[in-house]
């Protein structure tokens, strides 16, 4: 599939199962500071490396609907980033830590609380501050003119300017028609043998952007001959370098983490 993927100029990636090393790697724990668990995701990503080259990097859901993460060990997002990170660094993959972007004070291990409620109440709030601007009555049998007009006002032009703002801050997304053609146009001219090297600018700009990889590290852009090598110089380091040597820190942020 990795082979069948990267002719399109598309590289593998790994949905992973962080608690992994306790489930299937006979380890007492998938704490993502504990060396041995470090060396067992190290070890698996030189095989994963060793079959498919071109890998992409792991897409990790952790701590979230049931999943097991770094919390359940006292640890932070970034901890869990790290440890994988460390392992995929000498390959130059890519960690894809799912985040989800809410109230940073909402603690989202905390079952009673809820984001779309969460949001709901805010709009809930709102509309009743506006409300009682206008004198509405809630015990009242009808309300006065004016606080039927308020409401309708709400109702039209309040879901009405919501789904103007939701237009513009769609339009400036940087994956729209345009971009989308720029990008698969360029992949279907690499496909067909064009030279990277040849490359507009403005192609480089767009497809940098959308994938949020350097154009010259693009995995379907690197000649297999030099993948190889990388991955051989890079088993050779490992192999030479201490065990006992200092976790390398790549995230630092302990409340989200994406890469």
């Amino acid at each position: 599939m990795a082979d069948l993927f990267s002719s399109f100029g598309v590289a593998t990636y790994l949905s992973i199962f962080f608690g992994a090393p306790r489930r299937i790697g006979g380890l007492p724990t998938s704490d993502p500071l504990d060396p041995a668990v470090r060396q067992w995701r190290a070890d698996i990503a030189t095989d994963i490396y060793r079959t498919i080259p071109q890998f992409g990097g792991f897409l990790v859901k952790a701590d979230s609907e049931g999943e097991p993460g770094p919390y359940q060990y006292g640890r932070t997002h970034a901890d869990g980033a790290n440890m994988l990170a460390e392992a995929l660094a000498p390959y130059g993959g890519t960690v894809i830590w799912r985040a989800f972007v809410y109230n940073s004070k909402q603690d989202w291990r905390d079952r009673t609380t809820d984001r779309a409620k969460a949001t709901s109440s805010i709009a809930g709030i709102a509309v009743g501050f506006m409300l009682d601007k206008v004198g509405f009555q809630s015990s009242a049998e009808a309300q006065t003119a004016s606080v039927q007009m308020a409401i309708a006002n709400i109702l039209l032009f309040g879901v009405c300017s919501l789904s103007l703002v939701a237009l513009v801050i769609a339009l400036r997304f940087a994956l729209n028609k345009k971009t989308h053609k720029v990008l698969i146009d360029e992949v279907q001219r690499l496909c067909e043998g064009g030279d990277p090297e040849s490359v507009k600018p403005e192609v480089r700009r767009t497809v940098e952007s959308l994938t949020g990889v350097a154009y010259n590290k693009l995995h379907k852009f690197i000649p297999e001959d030099q993948v190889q090598q990388d991955f051989e110089d890079a088993t050779h380091a490992d192999a030479n370098s201490s065990s006992a040597s200092k976790p390398q820190q790549f995230f630092s942020d302990p409340d989200m983490v994406t890469a």
